[in-house]
C-alpha cells in the first residue's frame, strides 16, 4: 500500500472520505482510552488528570497553565479547581513568580486519592504499551505529541490557514 506524502497542500492527496474515516478512528481511540467515572473511587478521570499534572510538574502550576495543558477553557478549569478545593484535594499557594496570582499544590488527601486511583487511571496506557511493544508505543507517543502540537498551533490561529478544497466536500447529488 502506497503511503501518502506530506505536501504543502494536503487536500490534494487525501479525500474528505479518508479524512472522515481518520477522524472516526481518532474519536474511537479517544473514547476507548478514556475511563468511565464508575471505575474511579472519588475523583473523576478529569480530576485525576489535573491532580496527576500537579503531582508530576517540576514547577508550580497556575489555573491558566492547567487550562492550556489540558485543553480546557478557563471556566471549566475554574469549576474543576473549585470542586477539588472543596474536597481538600488541592490547595492554593502564592505564585512565586507573580504575587497577583496563585498556584496549586496537592494536599495529603489529594496525594492519597491519586495514589489510590493511579493504577486504574493508567490501565488504557498500560494496555497500549503491552500490545504495541516499547518501540511502537513511543513512536505512537511521538506522533501524538506532534499532532497535539500541530492542533494547538492551528487552534491559536483559529484554523485560519487551513482551508478545505472542493476535494473535501461531497459532490452535489452524490451518495457516500
Amino acid at each position: 500500500m502506497k503511503q501518502e506524502q506530506n505536501t504543502t497542500n494536503p487536500d490534494e492527496t487525501i479525500s474528505w472520505i479518508k479524512l472522515a474515516d481518520s477522524m472516526q478512528t481518532i474519536q474511537s481511540f479517544s473514547k476507548l482510552s478514556a475511563l468511565p467515572k464508575s471505575n474511579m473511587a472519588l475523583a473523576s478521570p478529569t480530576e485525576l488528570d489535573l491532580l496527576s499534572r500537579i503531582a508530576l510538574s517540576d514547577t508550580p502550576l497556575t489555573p491558566l497553565s492547567l487550562s492550556d495543558s489540558m485543553g480546557m477553557n478557563k471556566s471549566a478549569i475554574s469549576r474543576l479547581i473549585h470542586s477539588l478545593l472543596e474536597r481538600n484535594y488541592i490547595k492554593k499557594i502564592k505564585n512565586p513568580y507573580d504575587k497577583r496570582s496563585y498556584c496549586l499544590a496537592l494536599t495529603k488527601i489529594g496525594e492519597i486519592e491519586l495514589d489510590k486511583n493511579y493504577r486504574q487511571m493508567l490501565k488504557p496506557v498500560s494496555c497500549i504499551y503491552h500490545s504495541l511493544g516499547e518501540k511502537n508505543f513511543y513512536l505512537l507517543l511521538d506522533l501524538l505529541t506532534k499532532a497535539n502540537n500541530s492542533l494547538i498551533e492551528h487552534k491559536k490561529n483559529a484554523f485560519s490557514k487551513i482551508e478545505l478544497s472542493k476535494n473535501f466536500l461531497p459532490k452535489e447529488n452524490s451518495t457516500i
